[in-house]
């Protein structure tokens, strides 16, 4: 009996944690007896408050003259006496576990918390707040690969997605793109894609997006135009201003 009340509390955490997002959240970064207990430390309240409906349903049934033996009575002799008070019980006390761990779960699955979780998500990493922060403010972000390319312009994706599993890509809708120089790592912007964005009818933003593997990120940063342009001073040509603009383009 020990086996399977431990095997409810395990399915019925499971069904809450599976549900709501902040859980989830937890859960995706638990690892080892740290996603077990976080299971079992749900499971253990669901069960608990079971128990006590349970307990309190018996006993109302009692006070009103209906107990298990009585229930029993339509059915034959030998099923109505293996029908034991403490497995019929059991059988209630697991149904209500399961259940209450479902609609809790179901109850918490809100917009208000998925974004709660990605908020928690973004604190506890740095590159998903500047990408969160690129996303949600239309602030521009510039990221350097491992080969030296420099992509400037907005994210459009972050890296965890909304079951908290973690993409191997991020995409950006590139504004400038360039290189570092290889000595001097210095920024060198070479492309400008703003004036073609304003310019083409009916441009479809996504079709330009650039997706990049998180693993060839090796920097990522808030790119403010005036400030390069004062703190490099170099000979390079001369692009246009970033603007909010270009994402309204229909």
């Amino acid at each position: 009996m020990a086996a399977i009340a431990l095997l409810i509390v395990v399915i019925c955490g499971h069904l809450f944690v599976g549900r709501r997002p902040l859980s989830r959240f937890k859960q995706a970064k638990s690892s080892g007896w740290d996603a077990y207990f976080h299971v079992g430390a749900w499971g253990i309240l669901f069960s608990m408050l079971a128990g006590l409906l349970v307990l309190a349903g018996a006993w109302i049934i009692d006070a009103l003259g209906y107990g298990p033996m009585k229930t029993a009575k339509g059915f034959s002799p030998i099923v109505a006496e293996a029908i034991k008070p403490e497995w019929l019980a059991l059988f209630y006390w697991a149904i209500l576990s399961c259940i209450l761990g479902w609609i809790c779960g179901l109850a918490a699955n809100t917009q208000r918390q998925i974004k709660l979780a990605i908020v928690n998500v973004t604190l506890e990493d740095e590159l998903e707040t500047i990408l969160y922060i690129s996303i949600t403010s239309t602030i521009p972000i510039q990221i350097t690969t491992k080969s030296r390319k420099i992509y400037i312009g907005f994210a459009m994706t972050q890296i965890t997605r909304d079951d908290f599993s973690r993409r191997e890509y991020t995409s950006i809708l590139p504004l400038l793109s360039g290189y570092r120089d290889k000595d001097t790592m210095k920024i060198m912007l070479t492309n400008d894609y703003q004036e073609f964005y304003k310019n083409t009818d009916n441009v479809d933003l996504g079709q330009f997006r650039v997706v990049i593997p998180v693993s060839e990120i090796t920097n990522v940063a808030f790119f403010d135009h005036a400030a390069h342009s004062y703190i490099s001073r170099a000979d390079q040509p001369i692009f246009t201003e970033l603007s909010e603009e270009i994402l309204e383009t229909p």
